[in-house]
C-alpha cells in the first residue's frame, strides 16, 4: 500500500512539475485574454478573451497546430491565427 501511494504521489508531483513547464504562445490576445491555458492532451489554449463590447467571452480555444509559426490576437473574444 505504501509502495502505490508512493508511486501516486511521484507521478503528481511530475505532472504538476511538466505543467509548470508549458509556456503560452505569443501574441496580442496576451493584452486582451485572461485564465489561459494550455490542454497537452487536445493541444488546444484556451482563454477567457474581452469582446469589443468589453464583455468577456468565456473558454474559447484554438487548436495551436494550426498557428504554428504565427502569433495569436483576439479578435472580438476569439483568438485567431495572425
Amino acid at each position: 500500500m505504501k509502495k502505490v501511494l508512493l508511486m501516486t504521489a511521484l507521478a503528481f508531483s511530475f505532472s504538476i512539475a511538466h505543467a509548470k513547464e508549458i509556456k503560452l504562445p505569443s501574441g496580442s490576445y496576451l493584452e486582451t485574454c485572461e485564465n489561459c491555458y494550455i490542454d497537452c492532451e487536445t493541444e488546444r489554449l484556451t482563454c477567457d478573451c474581452k469582446r469589443i463590447n468589453k464583455k468577456m467571452n468565456k473558454g474559447t480555444s484554438k487548436k495551436l497546430t494550426e498557428c504554428e509559426g504565427k502569433t495569436l490576437s483576439n479578435q472580438d473574444g476569439s483568438l485567431e491565427c495572425d
